[in-house]
């Protein structure tokens, strides 16, 4: 279709048409269930009663839908829609069990033991990919000790699973665009097609979960706190997750001869595509600490408050051997790190039928990508294909204020400013959409009023 792009109001509507088509994907989701449950109390045990419960349940998912024609010859530049059909069935059974060993003796206030096992069959199939089959067993066994009313600990040991949804199995492959740094050809930068989405081999995830922590609950003068801590470490084993067009290529270029296959070259030895699709990647690890404090203040004719305190901190964030502890950056072609640490608080006036809403959230100064280096890290070199001007991102800190009336026994009214300050996010102009959305809020102060209405 020829077109004239001199002057103005030279190209025709056909013409347009030709050159900025409309694309399209539409998913079906279908979900059949149905399951049988019975629970009750076997005997009793020194602690009270010893309780069970078991069940079983079948699932039906199906995904269907279509696209474009051009979008399935990935005819755009990038983003191209695709249709996708598939069907996962599930058949699983399950029983758990509470064992009060001790109750209000010396020393024991409460000791309970308890444990659950499930066992799941998985059945998959698509016209675009083979079926297979997938059977997991997944347990947990956790322990409460409270010697007093003031403090109670835990401790919980668990195998669980994820398993891949129909998306991932089945969904999309699409085509876009990504920058990556060739060590093959001497560091140089250049733009790649880069095709992202589903993986129909994949299979499920596997964690292996410690949790131990403690709760404090004292009375008294400080009747009304309750602080607790837990230490968590969880080894993911074949996590679903991309590795990053980057990662890839330099791990193929240090000898990882697994992964070359998803990098094309032309025959001068240029990359021309990356296909980061979803993988079982080896491995993630995550340790860390949470902490939770709540705090009731009755305060009379004056009202009451409710102070809430959560934060994290990371102890250690590995995927498939990379090191991404106090990333908070976001490059594409690259998977999302964690900060330092997160801190997130409210806290809320009550009196009468009127309540107020402070809320808090905030993110330490973190790195851009953990496997650069700028100025400010050890081992910067202008020369290297790792340096970058800028590898650090702002801390950041957001506040929302909200109210809420309580009209009548059905009728409340309610009005938000989110990002009161109207804090901008943390900028990078390399990030898809120009931040990493998973931590910073691209929007600016937002308002929003509304009523919730109870019939």
């Amino acid at each position: 279709m020829p077109i004239n792009v001199f002057g103005s109001g030279n190209i025709t509507p056909e013409g347009a048409a030709y050159i900025a088509p409309s694309g399209y994907q539409t998913t079906k989701l279908t979900e059949h269930a149905v399951a049988a449950n019975i629970n009750g109390s076997l005997f009793s045990l020194p602690g009270g009663d010893f309780a069970i419960a078991t069940g079983a349940e079948f699932r039906s998912n199906k995904a269907t839908g279509s696209a474009d024609a051009l979008s399935s010859q990935n005819a755009f530049w990038s983003f191209n829609g695709q249709a996708l059909e598939g069907r996962i069935n599930v058949v699983e059974g399950y029983v758990e069990a509470n064992a009060p060993l001790l109750a209000d003796v010396p020393l024991a206030r409460t000791l309970e033991l308890n444990g659950a096992l499930r066992q799941t069959h998985y059945s998959r199939s698509s016209p675009t990919a083979d079926s297979s089959t997938v059977d997991a067993t997944t347990w947990k066994v956790g322990l409460v000790y409270a010697p007093a009313d003031l403090i109670r600990f835990r401790v919980t040991r668990s195998r669980d699973i994820r398993a891949p949804n129909l998306t991932e199995l089945f969904g999309p492959v699409s085509l876009g665009r990504t920058t990556v740094v060739d060590p093959a050809n001497n560091g140089s930068q250049i733009q790649v097609n880069a095709y992202s989405g589903a993986n129909g081999a994949l299979n499920p995830e596997e964690a292996d979960t410690w949790t131990v922590g403690a709760v404090l609950t004292p009375g008294g003068a400080l009747q009304g706190l309750r602080f607790s801590v837990d230490y968590y470490d969880i080894n993911l084993q074949g996590a679903i997750s991309t590795l990053g067009s980057q990662v890839l290529v330099d791990r193929c270029f240090a000898g990882d001869d697994t992964l070359c296959q998803y990098i094309t070259r032309d025959a001068n030895n240029m990359i021309t595509s990356v296909s980061d699709v979803l993988q079982n990647v080896s491995q993630i690890r995550n340790r860390g600490l949470d902490f939770e404090l709540t705090y009731g203040l009755y305060m009379g004719d004056a009202g009451d408050l409710d102070l809430r305190v959560l934060a994290t901190k990371y102890l250690k964030y590995s995927i498939a051997g990379v090191d991404r502890l106090g990333q908070t950056g976001f490059r594409p072609g690259t998977t999302t790190g964690v900060p330092d640490y997160l801190i997130d608080t409210s806290l809320t006036w009550t009196r009468g039928k009127v309540s107020v809403n402070a809320h808090g959230r905030y993110i330490p100064k973190g790195t851009f990508d953990t496997t650069m280096v700028g100025p400010q890290d050890e081992g910067y070199d202008p020369s290297l294909p790792n340096s970058v001007n800028d590898n650090r991102v702002d801390s950041y800190f957001t506040f929302d204020l909200g109210v809420t009336v309580t009209a009548t026994d059905r009728l409340e009214l309610f009005g938000v400013v989110n990002n009161l300050f109207d804090t901008d996010p943390s900028a990078a102009a390399s990030a898809q959409g120009g931040t990493n959305q998973v931590y910073f809020n691209p929007y600016g102060r937002q308002f929003k009023v509304g009523a919730r209405i109870t019939m």
